[in-house]
């Protein structure tokens, strides 16, 4: 998507910090996406800091510490491909070592 794109609109900036191991929800209490229609399609940044997380778009299989796809905090920016709200909303990331990373987020909504 580039900087801009009048097909999508910005939704809602956020961040999570991970103090465990186990799987987190992206969007953590605060659902970034609850103004949303669950058949909507939204495009989400992501970027990590103090470092590395996995990442599950799958809801079947949570995040691990050593599975699913690592998101490293020397990256800048990734860009997950278009989803629906139904599906972004049940993305999970864990912290890949012992420190307490945090994982930004941005939500974009695509326009009708």
């Amino acid at each position: 998507m580039a900087y801009g794109d009048p097909v999508f609109k910005f939704v809602r900036g956020g961040s999570i910090v991970t103090a465990a191991s186990n799987a987190h929800q992206l969007f953590g209490a605060y659902s970034g996406l609850s103004l949303l229609n669950n058949s909507e399609v939204v495009h989400i940044i992501v970027s990590a800091s103090g470092g590395d997380f996995r990442m599950s778009v799958d809801p079947d299989t949570p995040a691990t510490n050593d599975s699913a796809l690592r998101i490293q905090s020397a990256a800048s920016l990734f860009d997950l491909p278009p989803l629906s709200v139904g599906d972004a909303s049940r993305i999970t990331v864990a912290r890949e070592g012992s420190n307490n990373p945090i994982m930004f987020w941005t939500v974009f909504r695509r326009r009708p």
